[in-house]
């Protein structure tokens, strides 16, 4: 484990030590998040946490029985009354149809 002491800037700014920015693969323009702990601040890479919440999601969905195709589902179905509320597109190309 890595550790450094930085110093903290009159507006709350701090400057990342290069080998640390370099072993997590930021740049300028990065995005972290900030959580606090017992311990102090802990800062995490945003994609980090974008994966955590996905895991965790997943695992809340699977509990509950919902499959990765009831979601793509519900996503058309909701594009749809979108698109028909936003725009007046039918919600099925056979609305489209005349009738004999």
């Amino acid at each position: 484990m890595t550790r450094e002491t930085i110093r903290v800037r009159g507006k709350g700014e701090i400057t990342l030590p290069v080998d640390i920015r370099q072993k997590l693969g930021l740049e300028a323009g990065s995005l972290l998040t900030a959580e606090l702990t017992a311990e102090g601040v802990l800062l995490k890479p945003a994609e980090v946490v974008a994966r955590e919440a996905m895991v965790q999601i997943a695992k809340e969905l699977k509990a509950h029985g919902v499959t990765l195709e009831d979601l793509m589902k519900a996503g058309r179905r909701a594009r749809a009354r979108t698109a028909a509320r936003k725009y007046g597109a039918a919600k099925s190309p056979k609305s489209h149809r005349k009738r004999s």
